[in-house]
């Protein structure tokens, strides 16, 4: 095309097989963009790291991505992406979820980008058998030449029984800072006394909650619930607050540290003891 240089073909990036089609103007002073890019490739762990994306904590494995890639003028880019997550392990270790390979699952956005680093992602949707995420914003950090995913928040996100809305933040420590407001959260996986074998593998969590319906056993639920928990490095409750309806009453909960005295207090309190202790 007049004023283009274009390439069709297959090669090679980074070893990894690529389809690809590139477009770039060769003065683009006054285009609407400098270059185009749309590729096909197998997205490993390596290739992640390499493109300084850094999603260890939440993906494994190999993505086949469907790539649309625009750049603008003054480095600033914008990635479409369909990924492929059968081939993949995709972790929400905190809720102790994790879809193996083989299982059936996509995931779509949009990536910004600053000189090739990931600043933002959004429109972010996941669609697995039990995970359903839609309208997620994702904001990452530059970390040493890596982009470090910091903060967001999601439109719906459902997990089973689990349907809520969801902001995050990650601080430098890895401490995961989650609130969750919705209609029913499945808290099993925060209120267990003992795990599956194995250390816990997940990161330190502050969680809020609120939520019409909670389930809290797995014959249990209750309703109006509010939460505050303080999950450890090692996955145990250091800190937890319950509010809640139980039954025909309401029901207060707390499990906190008393400082002064080096130890942990717990606190019960239930109009409707039958119901709040089943």
């Amino acid at each position: 095309a007049e004023g283009k240089a274009l390439l069709s073909g297959d090669g090679k990036l980074d070893g990894r097989p690529v389809k690809i089609d590139w477009e770039q103007f060769l003065e683009s002073d006054g285009k609407p963009y400098d270059s185009k890019i749309k590729a096909q490739l197998d997205a490993d762990r390596d290739l992640r790291g390499k493109l300084n994306i850094g999603l260890d904590d939440w993906l494994e494995g190999t993505v086949p991505v469907k790539v649309d890639y625009t750049e603008y003028q003054g480095g600033r880019g914008e990635v479409r992406v369909e990924g492929n997550l059968k081939p993949a392990t995709v972790k929400v270790m905190p809720f102790e979820y994790s879809k193996p390979p083989g299982v059936d699952g996509v995931v779509t956005c949009t990536a910004i980008l600053q000189k090739g680093a990931v600043q933002e992602i959004k429109d972010l949707n996941v669609k697995t058998p039990e995970l359903d995420v839609k309208g997620g914003v994702m904001v990452f950090e530059d970390v040493r030449g890596v982009s470090v995913l910091r903060r967001g928040n999601i439109e719906r996100v459902k997990l089973n029984e689990t349907d809520t809305m969801l902001d995050f933040e990650i601080g430098a420590g890895g401490r995961l800072k989650v609130g969750l407001r919705g209609a029913f959260f499945d808290a099993r996986p925060f209120l267990k006394k003992k795990r599956k074998k194995g250390p816990y593998d997940g990161p330190p969590v502050l969680a809020s909650v609120d939520v019409a319906k909670m389930r809290s056993s797995d014959t249990h639920i209750i309703s109006k619930a509010k939460i505050y928990l303080d999950l450890n490095k090692i996955g145990l409750v250091d800190q937890l607050e319950l509010d809640a309806l139980a039954g025909k009453g309401a029901l207060y909960m707390r499990l906190k540290p008393d400082p002064a005295r080096g130890v942990t207090v717990f606190r019960f309190e239930a109009d409707d003891a039958g119901e709040a202790l089943r």
